[in-house]
């Protein structure tokens, strides 16, 4: 029960989520002709609201890949993998639905819902390849900064509760910032394949764009995850034992050079191990 209960809650946060971006992106592109510092600020608000406010619940995911971050970590099971994704992308679709209901037609086609496309209908936009590329290093960026502050179990208690959502949806705003210029037709990084589904689903064939490679926002993320998967867990983000060898040798080296100094008396000397952080 406890887990069907965290599943509805990340369906309304991811659908809340998915609502009020789409909200943001159309908004602001039709108030200025350059509207990515406002889109990237507001979502750094949004999605940090939407963290502090369901981590107490569901650990406040809303994205597949963090989920599965979190699986290959040791923090969730594979089944709860499969029904957090599931329930990310209805509420992600949900969302969208909503959505399209408040807009008007000819607005949701113009930005086709605020979705994920390579190229637009005229054709501007990114080659398959070089998006494929943009897509990963930005999600690799991003759960990269996930692994290290937010499910580290060393790190996870120094930042806490609000700073590590802060630094993540701080990373989102400025991805979303520096890809979403990059060319014409192309919607920037996505990130977040449930985030990517709904405009799809919702738009259908009223949007091809939408559809169009597609399978990029699926593969690139998920592809990205695995490699931060596999640079964590070769190279863990603490260095308790770099300091230990580097007390270890500055102690060699002043044994080799005949450094002595006044003895100290048992009671009062400080364990080495204490100095270590």
């Amino acid at each position: 029960l406890q887990v069907w209960r965290s599943c509805l809650v990340e369906c309304l946060a991811t659908g809340a989520f998915v609502f009020a971006s789409i909200l943001i992106i159309v908004s602001c592109s039709q108030q200025s002709a350059s509207p990515m510092t406002a889109i990237s600020v507001l979502h750094f608000l949004v999605i940090s609201f939407l963290i502090l406010s369901v981590a107490p619940s569901s650990g406040g995911h809303l994205n597949p890949c963090i989920t599965f971050m979190a699986m290959v970590l040791g923090y969730v099971s594979p089944s709860r993998v499969v029904m957090y994704t599931g329930a990310q992308c209805i509420g992600s679709i949900f969302g969208s639905l909503c959505m399209k209901l408040v807009l008007p037609h000819e607005v949701a086609h113009k930005f086709a819902l605020g979705g994920c496309t390579i190229r637009n209908s005229a054709g501007a936009g990114f080659p398959v390849g070089s998006a494929f590329v943009a897509e990963t290093f930005f999600t690799f960026f991003l759960m990269f900064i996930v692994a290290t502050l937010a499910l580290d179990p060393f790190r996870a208690p120094v930042f806490g509760a609000i700073l590590a959502p802060t630094f993540i949806a701080a990373a989102v705003g400025v991805l979303v910032f520096v890809s979403g210029g990059l060319a014409l037709g192309y919607s920037g990084a996505g990130m977040n394949p449930a985030r990517c589904i709904g405009p799809a689903v919702v738009m259908g064939s009223h949007n091809e764009e939408l559809w169009r490679g597609h399978w990029l926002w699926w593969v690139a993320p998920y592809f990205a995850t695995v490699l931060v998967a596999v640079v964590y867990c070769l190279v863990p983000p603490h260095h308790v034992d770099i300091y230990r060898g580097r007390k270890d040798f500055i102690s060699s080296l002043k044994k080799a050079f005949g450094s002595h100094h006044p003895q100290v008396p048992s009671e009062t000397r400080i364990s080495s191990e204490n100095l270590t952080p």
